[in-house]
């Protein structure tokens, strides 16, 4: 800027602003601080409510996906509802076409298995089709597995020791009984599986949840859970069931 020193004498110049000039810069400095904060808070707020909400959505799908899976051929008798927060279910793990029955056991084929898993004694349970008009299923505990072969053929098969004689079986299907149940991890709930005699560490698949949230109830042709999520609202889902025996 140029300032004069006296009238008529030679302008002179110097560096520099003066006070007015620097409150000016700094008021528009501020002006321009507080609205970027206030977008990026805006943003971060956006963000964190989206993210809450994805997780609510996974979480609430999680749990569906689940329940549906696990008790797609499921009757009001196979459910047990033990407490609010936990319920006792047999979970499919595989099945196939019986090749051989005694007594005490019943042959099937490598080849005929269809699982997630190979069956295990004193996890497991036999559940072998004794009518297939009424879809009857009787229940037996795997008392033992071992490598057999089917009569015939000799195509390598498992031997499954059972409790209780397989009366004109021809299909057999192993489930798991397991517990379905809400706990607490933290400062929020989850749900988890556990095998029923409780032999294996708990597996969260569904969560976080708001702490106390979570109930069961069984109805003759349902099974419902409510649910709440962490930052969302309650949910009900409701599982179809077949009317038992």
């Amino acid at each position: 800027m140029r300032t004069m020193s006296r009238r008529g004498a030679r302008p002179e110049y110097r560096e520099g602003f003066t006070l007015v000039e620097l409150l000016l810069g700094l008021t528009v400095l501020g002006i321009v601080a507080g609205t970027a904060t206030a977008v990026v808070l805006g943003i971060s707020r956006v963000a964190t409510r989206a993210t809450r909400s994805l997780v609510a959505d996974r979480a609430l799908q999680s749990l569906q996906v689940f329940l549906r899976q696990e008790l797609r051929d499921a009757t009001n008798a196979d459910v047990a509802v033990m407490a609010p927060t936990r319920v006792a279910l047999a979970r499919p793990i595989g099945e196939a076409m019986v090749c051989a029955a005694s007594d005490t056991a019943i042959l099937v084929a490598d080849s005929a298995w269809t699982g997630t898993r190979w069956p295990e004694p004193g996890r497991d349970d036999a559940w072998l089709l004794v009518d297939p008009v009424a879809a009857v299923w009787q229940a037996a505990a795997i008392v033992a597995v071992a490598a057999d072969q089917c009569p015939g053929d000799l195509a390598p098969a498992i031997r499954l020791s059972i409790s209780a004689p397989p009366t004109g079986t021809v299909v057999v299907r192993i489930m798991e009984p397991v517990e379905l149940s809400a706990y607490r991890s933290g400062i929020a709930d989850w749900f988890g599986l556990t095998p029923a005699n409780h032999a294996a560490a708990v597996q969260p698949f569904a969560g976080p949840l708001t702490p106390g949230t979570a109930r069961w109830v069984l109805y003759a042709d349902r099974l419902e859970t409510a649910v709440q999520p962490n930052g969302a609202a309650a949910t009900i889902i409701p599982i179809p069931l077949a009317a038992g025996p």
